[in-house]
């Protein structure tokens, strides 16, 4: 079997890029483990919109995150794709912190975001009235999606397309070929396929897929930073819908280098939920748990 194009995994990047080269007049196929798009990774985290303020202003990250953005929401009206442009607060919780908003502050306006606000503690207790800071950003390009209504929308325009998808489909092993990259493909029936290009959007298995690829430096793959945060089942349930603290690194998250791919759920301390919630009041932080992000 032959295509032109392999896309190895359908959460949103592995169904964007597909969709995008069938768009374009490829021939793609997108083989995906699971018996559905979007089990893994893409259907576990926080469903942001970034604005894009944190990252490095020559850096790719703050271009395409700019760009994407817009393209994202425009995106989103167009097919009707459940999101809001809720916005974002994010607070010095003590006068010293401030300084650290600035910086902040600053960077963004290198990577081309322009439009952040400041809010004094007047403004802010009228935007939140639980949360108890100093000063604040106001980041109003800030938003969340329904990732899921998300992919099938992807998926839908790319079977429009003419790409396919196929599940329960998982790459074993691989390797360059004269004819192209050869791939060797576990599922109900075992599968040999050759692409004259291989995408590798496989998540959290995206390392395991090139190391399974041979001629490939196992040096260059890289591994995977784990990140903790809490697990809030309602933002409202805590009286507050927008609000960033980045007297923590990550935004009040631990993280810790995966070793050995080891994405096991780890306790947060007390100290360091209480901590995070400090803008909000005193309040009894024993029995909350947090929940784990891969990035």
């Amino acid at each position: 079997m032959r295509s032109d194009g392999v896309v190895i995994g359908a959460g949103v990047i592995g169904l964007a890029t597909a969709r995008a080269l069938a768009m374009a007049g490829h021939e793609v196929m997108v083989l995906e483990a699971n018996p559905s798009i979007g089990m893994e990774t893409s259907s576990r985290n926080s469903e942001v919109i970034h604005a894009g303020l944190y990252y490095r202003p020559d850096s790719l990250k703050a271009l395409t995150c700019r760009r994407g953005r817009e393209q994202l929401y425009d995106y989103c009206r167009t097919k009707g794709i459940p999101h809001r442009r809720i916005g974002k607060l994010i607070v010095a919780v003590e006068a010293d912190e401030t300084q650290r908003l600035e910086t902040i502050h600053a960077n963004a306006l290198a990577c081309g975001v322009e439009n952040l606000e400041w809010r004094d503690r007047g403004q802010l207790a009228d935007m939140e009235p639980r949360v108890r800071a100093e000063r604040a950003l106001w980041s109003p390009d800030t938003g969340i999606v329904d990732s899921h209504a998300l992919m099938l929308s992807l998926q839908a325009d790319l079977e429009a397309a003419g790409g396919v998808l196929a599940c329960n489909s998982r790459v074993i092993a691989g390797r360059s070929t004269a004819s192209g990259v050869e791939l060797e493909v576990e599922g109900s029936a075992e599968l040999r396929m050759t692409a004259a290009h291989v995408i590798n959007a496989g998540g959290l298995h995206a390392a395991r897929v090139a190391e399974s690829m041979e001629g490939i430096d196992p040096d260059s793959i890289p591994g995977f930073l784990r990140t903790q945060s809490l697990d809030a089942t309602s933002a409202k349930s805590l009286g507050v819908s927008q609000v960033d603290m980045p007297s923590f690194d990550r935004k009040g998250t631990q993280d810790a280098l995966a070793a050995d791919r080891d994405y096991q759920h780890k306790k947060m301390t007390q100290e360091i939920i209480s901590a995070m919630f400090k803008p909000m009041g005193p309040f009894d932080a024993a029995g909350m748990d947090a929940a784990e992000n891969t990035a």
